[in-house]
This record gives C-alpha cells, structure tokens and sequence, in this order.
C-alpha cells in the first residue's frame, strides 16, 4: 500500500511540474502537453524513481528559459531566485544533465538594465553551471555513502567496472574509442527511441513499432505546425537550444560508454529514457511561425486531447496484457 501511495505522490508531483512548465511558457504548449503524456514519460512518473522530479524539473527548466528570453521580458531578483532553486532541485534529482544551466545564457542582455548586469548574470550561470556539478559529490552523495546502504564492489555480473581504466583506454585510443561509440549508436538507435516512447518495466516490453513511429512523427509536425500565435525566437537561440541538447544527449551516451565494463567496445546499460529531458530542446529547433494553418489552430486542442486519450487507453490496456496476464 505504501508503494501505491509512494507511486500517486510522484505522479502529483509530476503533473504539478508539467502544468507550471505549461503554464509559464510563452510557446511551443502543445508539444509540452503532448510529450509530457507519452506513454513512457507518465510511466516514469508513475514509479518510485527519480526520472518523476528529474523530467519535470527539465520541463520546467525549459520554459523558463523560452519565458526568460522574451524580448519584452526583464529580468527581477525574483527570476533569478526561482531559477537557481529549480537548477539546484533538477541537479539533486539526477545525474547527467549538467550542460541545462548553459539554456539561460540565450536571455538576450537587453533583457537586463545594463550590460554590467547583463555580463555579471551570464558569468554567474557558466560558474555556477560548473559548480553545481560537484554539489551533490559534496553534500547529499557523502551522506548516503555514509549511511553504508551498500559495499563498493568492482565486480559486477562478472565485468569489471573502471571508469578512470576506461577513460585511459578511451584517450589512448582516440579513434576507436569513438568509432566504438558511433557503431553502438547505431546499434542501439530503435531500442533507445522505442525507449523515449514506450520501453516498460525491467523486462522492457515495448510498445508495437507502428505506434512508436506515429508518436514520433505526430510530434515531429506538431513541432514544426505549432497552434500558436506567438513572437518567432530568433535563429541563434534556437540553435543554442538544440546544441545544448545535442551536446547532453551526447554526454549521456559518452558518460555510459565510459562507464560500461573495462575494454568493452560497446555501450552498456543506456536506455532511452535517459533522452527524455534533451527532447523538447531536440525538436524545439522545428519551431516557426512560418507555416500555419487556420484549421489546425481552431481544432488542435480537441485533436490533441482525443489522441492522447485514445493513445493511453491503448498503453493501459497493453501494460495490462504484458504484465498481468
């Protein structure tokens, strides 16, 4: 029973989190409400894990980034306030996210009183970006290790694991190592989409390809056809978003590939919802205000909720047949 209880209360916790994302950002709604409904993303929030305050917390990031960097917007001390404490919640939450403080270096500079200002706050973000990397190994990493919940071991399922070893292998061999990295992301490219989708449970029962690719593409055109009468962000922002999730997306399967058994040639124990936070800065880079269409902007909202209703019905109902039958 305390599960259960344990489970609702991060699915609260999670819907909290998407709708101030929602609410607090000036665009690109419906892609957030969308993804935030996909299958694997509410089965996430649903189990006692901490991907249920890490993905909401990356959404939340997200939009205070797009809201930040309206041109008609200032920054207060309040903002300021606000986006350190969700920085330091979405950093205590999980590892391997630590290139999204580097989102809030797009906030244009006549968005402060002065260039002083302007040059004090994006010096702020990369420092603290850096040092909010370490913060956990100081604080909360020391106090669970201290509880000795568990023994060091090196030997796991008959592997070593080392990740100085294999980061000694990787850069005296510079070439192999990331000849290794592209040929197992390409190995592994389905299972990690399926994963961002639909990929349940630790026997990993996935959800049938021909919804997987609809999902996919459903949020590719709502990406790119977004139901919304708002100001175009400029090119350079949009790709400074799209780098910053590149480069995560990038460090996540580096960091794995590093971490995998010594002299392993191949990434291990990466799945695809470990993608989720970078995907809104993925497909952010479709965003425009150039192709519209009336039709879609008056119905958008009765399609979107119909499919998604219709799409989780259909994830219950397969979870059902998986798991318990």
């Amino acid at each position: 029973m305390k599960l259960y209880f344990a489970r609702f209360g991060g699915l609260v916790l999670y819907l909290i989190l998407i709708f101030l994302a929602i609410k607090l950002s000036p665009v690109f709604k419906p892609f957030l409400f969308l993804f935030a409904l996909t299958p694997m993303l509410l089965f996430q929030a649903t189990s006692v894990t901490y991907d249920t305050m890490s993905i909401g917390l990356s959404f939340l990031i997200f939009a205070l980034v797009l809201r930040y960097s309206q041109a008609s917007r200032k920054m207060t001390l309040v903002d300021l306030q606000v986006m350190i404490l969700v920085l330091l919640l979405h950093r205590f939450a999980k590892d391997g996210y630590v290139f999204f403080p580097l989102l809030f270096l797009i906030i244009p500079k006549s968005n402060f009183s002065s260039v002083k200002k302007a040059f004090i706050f994006y010096s702020f973000i990369v420092a603290y970006g850096f040092f909010l990397y370490y913060l956990p190994n100081l604080s909360w990493y020391n106090h669970i290790n201290s509880l000795d919940l568990h023994s060091f071991q090196p030997l796991k399922k008959d592997f070593l694991h080392s990740f100085p070893m294999n980061l000694d292998i990787f850069l005296s061999d510079l070439g192999s190592g990331v000849s290794n990295i592209f040929s197992s992301t390409l190995h592994h490219r389905q299972d990690w989409f399926s994963g961002v989708i639909g990929r349940f449970g630790y026997s990993y029962k996935t959800l049938p390809q021909f919804l997987i690719i609809i999902h996919g593409l459903v949020l590719v055109l709502l990406a790119f056809f977004s139901p919304e009468k708002r100001p175009e962000f400029k090119s350079l922002q949009k790709f400074s978003i799209l780098l910053v999730g590149i480069i995560s997306i990038a460090a996540i399967i580096v960091g794995f590939y590093l971490n995998s058994p010594v002299g392993a040639t191949s990434i291990f124990g990466l799945q695809g919802r470990y993608f989720i936070p970078a995907i809104p800065l993925i497909f952010f880079a479709l965003y425009n205000q150039k192709f519209r269409n009336a039709k879609w902007e008056d119905s958008s909202k009765l399609v979107l909720s119909i499919y998604s209703v219709l799409v989780l019905l259909y994830t219950v109902n397969f979870i059902y047949d998986e798991f318990y039958i």
